[in-house]
């Protein structure tokens, strides 16, 4: 199943998909086959046609990934837009090394 439409609302989900959710809550909006990857401890993520999700030791949804046919955006930032979008969109950002920070406009 591909994650075509869903409001993206940063620090809260995109959709139904809402950070925070059980696993068991979640997997259910999804149909299809998917890709399992388990770490002894019980984080995972599963991997859908174009949605990624990863679930914290406690079943929790920590992070939402969505690629190509993903059709809605957040403000005008989409899925295959550039670097350069991005900074035209919400200017300049800060970089630590691991993590691009803007403010929330």
């Amino acid at each position: 199943m591909e994650l075509i439409h869903g409001e993206i609302e940063p620090n809260i989900g995109i959709g139904k998909c809402r950070l925070g959710a059980k696993k068991e809550v979640i997997l259910r909006l999804f149909s299809s086959e998917f890709k399992l990857w388990e770490r002894g401890d019980g984080f995972c993520t599963y991997t859908f046609d174009n949605v990624k999700l990863w679930f914290d030791v406690n079943g929790e949804l920590q992070q939402i990934g969505v690629t190509k046919g993903f059709l809605d955006g957040f403000h005008d930032i989409h899925v295959g837009d550039t670097l350069s979008d991005v900074k035209k969109t919400f200017g300049n950002y800060e970089d630590d090394g691991e993590v691009w920070s803007y403010v929330n406009k």
